[in-house]
């Protein structure tokens, strides 16, 4: 008599229909085993889906683009390349990586609010939970549709201030403008100084790229750099902001960088603490401060490898001085587009202090010193 098997037929897992597409299958089936997967698997096709993804993407149709997509939106250990790649893509393909995934960083949100439809805008809206900074984006876009969204499923979490401009909205605004609302995105230029720098703030890489990429369409304000303040003397301001460096006399360089930048000394100190350096660049290139000692003060004062700082100095050749300089006003608290025209920090001491003149007492650039400096740990180079 034949054996009859009593163990039960193993489970398995739903798969993609086939396309009949050869190229397309292999792509499907790999996303499926790669979002299966718990990290454990050692096979190289696994190990590598990533960058076999981003190489097979542009050859595959829009259908397949979005059985991939819906596929991957759930792993949590999905590449932020990856992500980018699928959010950045038609709306059907970027609908479910948008409205899921956790790959997405807060910065990432923000430049596709910038940059994309508002299908895309809308995609982002239905996410369980939006960080202020990504509502004050899609605010700024003024569209009906997204203020709709916006209300309906994250009012709870809106500050005070959001809730008021959606009110105020619903009660003024005039009935032809919701038909803007599928027209073409809004440039970026349109989100807050203050939203811009909160998420300049958060330390996140990806953000502050972001920012800057959206400070580069706004409106240059310049602050007073170092020709103007310092005037024959402003090259010796940049060696002096070194050599304070390298001789690791931290209040004085804290005490330096505020009247050379014309900010509170407790946000130079934090400019100066911060481990990723785009702070410090922001300022440096607010302040026209030469390549050399740009350059040194980098080397001296980021604790990163070689190639970081090397990014970093490409941001600061790149960043324009005037739009530099509106950032590190928003940064220090003060953004222009809240103030009455555009503001000029011009390092004036407050509190009836005469201002010191360049040239007089203490080298240029090199303030006295003060015993409420707060002091924050330099980097060794």
């Amino acid at each position: 008599m034949a054996r009859q098997h009593t163990s039960e037929p193993r489970p398995t897992r739903h798969r993609q229909p086939k396309t009949g597409n050869a190229r397309a299958d292999t792509l499907i089936g790999l996303a499926e085993d790669f979002a299966a997967n718990s990290g454990r698997e050692t096979r190289p096709e696994l190990r590598h889906f990533p960058a076999i993804a981003l190489a097979m993407l542009p050859y595959v149709d829009l259908r397949t683009r979005a059985l991939v997509a819906q596929v991957l939106a759930d792993s949590p250990h999905l590449p932020q390349a990856l992500a980018h790649a699928l959010a950045d893509d038609a709306i059907e393909v970027a609908q479910d990586v948008l409205e899921r995934c956790e790959s997405l960083s807060e910065g990432d949100l923000v430049r596709i609010v910038s940059d994309h439809s508002l299908a895309h805008c809308l995609a982002i809206c239905r996410r369980e939970s939006l960080p202020a900074t990504v509502i004050d984006a899609l605010l700024a876009r003024g569209d009906a549709d997204t203020d709709a969204a916006l209300e309906r499923t994250h009012r709870a979490a809106m500050e005070p201030d959001q809730i008021s401009t959606l009110e105020a909205r619903r009660a003024g605004k005039p009935s032809g403008q919701d038909a803007r609302a599928h027209a073409a995105p809004r440039a970026a230029t349109v989100l807050p100084d203050k939203t811009l720098a909160q998420l300049f703030w958060t330390g996140d890489a990806d953000a502050r790229q972001a920012v800057l990429a959206v400070m580069a369409r706004k409106p240059a304000a310049a602050i007073h750099g170092l020709a103007q303040k310092f005037g024959p003397l402003a090259p010796k301001v940049g060696p002096a902001l070194v050599q304070l460096a390298r001789a690791r006399r931290v209040e004085d360089l804290i005490a330096a960088l505020a009247r050379a930048a014309g900010v509170p000394r407790a946000h130079a100190a934090r400019i100066l603490a911060d481990p990723a350096g785009e702070p410090l660049v922001v300022a440096l290139a607010a302040l026209g401060t030469e390549g050399d000692a740009a350059k040194a003060l980098v080397n001296l004062l980021v604790p990163q490898d070689a190639a970081v700082r090397e990014r970093l100095l490409q941001d600061f050749a790149a960043l324009d001085k005037g739009r530099a300089g509106r950032l590190l006003q928003a940064m220090c608290g003060k953004p222009c587009d809240t103030q009455t025209g555009l503001q000029r920090h011009d390092g004036t001491v407050a509190q009836g202090q005469r201002q010191q003149q360049p040239g007089q007492g203490r080298a240029a650039g090199v303030p006295m010193r003060r015993k409420t400096d707060q002091a924050v740990p330099l980097h060794a180079s």
